[in-house]
């Protein structure tokens, strides 16, 4: 199956039921209900999963909305600061951000490969030297000046 965003519809009514729920334990238990859409494709963004974790003061019960919607984020790369931010406690932000960074490392893009690298003759490329081509650095102002370029520091004596 594909795998879609979540509609607006459906997590209105997901903030719904867990802003009904009358205790931390129901509202991990619609939580849980709603990990059924997993199995449907439904992915949550950050934004989603922090308005999920403003229905409860408990930072416990947050904990475990991140644990489980960690695997359903698409944004998680990005905007993990905003999930992190939310907990008080440095041991809390540091669990929260291993747990992000780990989804974030499923789901970023396979790194680019560049067609300098890639492509033929990278063997010619080699062994020249920077910008010049010359195989010297740029300018430099130091011993391996010419004379003729370095500026007169005492006047020559007079005949």
């Amino acid at each position: 199956s594909q795998c879609t965003l979540i509609t607006q519809e459906d997590h209105a009514a997901l903030v719904a039921m867990l802003n009904k729920a009358d205790s931390n334990e129901k509202k991990l238990e619609v939580l849980e209900g709603a990990k059924g859409w997993a199995a449907e494709g439904k992915l949550f963004t950050c934004a989603h999963l922090l308005a999920c974790m403003d229905t409860t003061p408990s930072t416990k019960t947050k904990m475990v909305m991140v644990d489980c919607l960690a695997p359903r984020l698409t944004d998680a790369p990005r905007m993990m600061t905003w999930i992190v931010e939310q907990f008080k406690y440095a041991e809390d932000r540091k669990s929260m951000e291993a747990l992000l960074s780990a989804r974030a490392k499923q789901t970023a893009p396979a790194p680019r490969r560049s067609s300098v690298a890639s492509g033929p003759g990278l063997e010619k490329l080699a062994g020249r030297g920077g910008r010049g081509g010359r195989g010297r650095g740029g300018r430099s102002g130091g011993a391996s000046a010419s004379p003729a370029a370095a500026p007169a520091s005492t006047p020559a004596p007079a005949p």
